[in-house]
């Protein structure tokens, strides 16, 4: 049976569909390799090479620098996760009051 994580990119931003983040304060927007190092640890805590995970849904509503930091994170760990699961980005549409897809890479 595969997995499919959902979490949310910044808690206490805006309402999310999740219980899950990947940051819950971020004291330091603008500290890019802290944002990516902390990206990277919350990668590493997935263990996605060893568990059957078939796609990993990310709610971006939150900081630019945050969710940057996390796709320079995801893109260095290809050679380690070969068959890594799909990275969906899920954007809040106000015109329809719901979120919308956008596949990565």
């Amino acid at each position: 049976m595969s997995r499919i994580v959902n979490v949310g990119l910044c808690e206490a931003r805006h309402e999310m569909p999740v219980k899950d983040f990947i940051w819950s304060l971020i004291e330091a927007p603008m500290d890019f390799d802290g944002l990516t190092n902390h990206a990277r640890q919350w990668i590493d805590q997935q263990d996605f090479e060893d568990h059957d995970y078939s796609a990993v849904n990310v709610y971006v509503t939150g900081l630019t620098t945050a969710l940057t930091s996390f796709l320079i994170a995801w893109d260095n760990n290809k050679a380690r996760i070969p068959s890594r699961p799909t990275l969906s980005l899920l954007h809040f549409d106000r015109d329809n009051n719901s979120y919308k897809t956008q596949i990565w890479g």
